[in-house]
Parts: C-alpha cells; sequence; structure tokens
C-alpha cells in the first residue's frame, strides 16, 4: 500500500523539517496535510513537536499516503519520549475531537479538504481556553478513541535472520513453506501477523 511514516519517524528523519514547529506554550492555527507538503505554499506547519515527547501530522489519505490503514484523513498523535526510534501511535482525532495527555491538550477545530488539506488546530496546557472559538477550557484527561484492531502487518518494525533485517514486505514475497517456517520460529508472527496469518 502507498503509507508514509507517522510524525515521530518524519521528524526523526528530517522530512518537513522547515514546515516543523515546537510548541512549548499554547498555539492555534493551521496544520497541512505532509502529502500536500509540495503544493502548499504558505508557511503553515505540516508537522508539530508538541512538548517533548508528542508528535503531530495531518494524515490526509491520498496521493503517496493513499493507502494508509490507520487513522486515514485524521490528525494523528504520536508519543515517543527521548531519544528512542520507537514511537506509539495514540489515535487519530477529527473535526472537534480532543486529545488530553502530559499537561497538554490538542483540539482539532476543524478539517479542510481541497487543493491542499488543512487541519486547523488549538494546542494548549491545562485549564486554558480553547482557541477553537469557543470557551470551554482544556478537559481533565479523555485521551483519543484508538480505532478497533485490525489485522495488518507492520510497515515500520523489522527483525533479524542472520545478518539481514527482514520487513513484512520481504516476508510477504516468499515462497509458502519459508513463510510458514519463519512464521513458527521467530517474532515474524508478531510483526507480521496478517502474512503469517494469525487472524
Amino acid at each position: 500500500p502507498r503509507m508514509c511514516f507517522n510524525g515521530h519517524k518524519n521528524y526523526l528523519l528530517g522530512w518537513y523539517a522547515d514546515k516543523t514547529t515546537h510548541i512549548t506554550s499554547s498555539w492555534t492555527g493551521p496544520l497541512v496535510a505532509f502529502v500536500d507538503y509540495r503544493a502548499d505554499s504558505s508557511n503553515d506547519s505540516v508537522l508539530l513537536k508538541v512538548g517533548s515527547e508528542f508528535f503531530v501530522q495531518f494524515n490526509r489519505k491520498s496521493g503517496f499516503n493513499s493507502g494508509t490503514q490507520e487513522f486515514g484523513n485524521k490528525v494523528t498523535v504520536v508519543q515517543a519520549s527521548g531519544d528512542t526510534v520507537m514511537s506509539q501511535l495514540l489515535g487519530g482525532l477529527g473535526s472537534g475531537d480532543v486529545f488530553t495527555s502530559g499537561g497538554w491538550t490538542i483540539e482539532v477545530c476543524g478539517i479542510s479538504f481541497g487543493a491542499v488539506g488543512h487541519a486547523r488546530l488549538s494546542i494548549r496546557g491545562q485549564g486554558q481556553l480553547s482557541g477553537c472559538g469557543n470557551s470551554t477550557p482544556s478537559p481533565p484527561n479523555p485521551a483519543p478513541t484508538p480505532e478497533p484492531p485490525t489485522c495488518t502487518d507492520s510497515t515500520e518494525r523489522q527483525w533479524q535472520w542472520r545478518s539481514y533485517s527482514v520487513s513484512c514486505y520481504d516476508l510477504s514475497l516468499w515462497r509458502p513453506s519459508y513463510i510458514e517456517y519463519f512464521c513458527s520460529r521467530s517474532n515474524a508472527r508478531d510483526i507480521c501477523p496478517r502474512t503469517c496469518k494469525e487472524c
């Protein structure tokens, strides 16, 4: 499928660095869908780092991201602590949704789809008023509702076999007998449940 990295991986890779904003206090503004990075002529942000551990991007399901399997056309929130390469997708937010964690509230005021997709966000500390045009203070701590688990292979994780790093895509191209062998004798079934027919 045609899909891309999450916000944390894009941050580590330095992609969209010229349109990455580090949020350290209240902020309200537009977030451009990363697939529309080249089409956008404004200086609007494409990637947000909120505090020290949250990464936010608009996961528009089009173009080179048309095959995204999680939270398409939503604002995604990913958490990663320190300099680790590991991250956790916490959820996806639609128009009007609110995420609160770690002293931060991320609210999606609205989403628009045109030649360039935008999500208007209000990001603030607890107890501060929304920048979406209403006067509701930040809620105590609701998290986004995760999508129900799906049977999908990881696009980011790999496992080691001898001196090779093997991805789910690599495994899916092998002969059925090899797939069966690796799925029964390695952690491939945890990383590639669809290819290993675990669900």
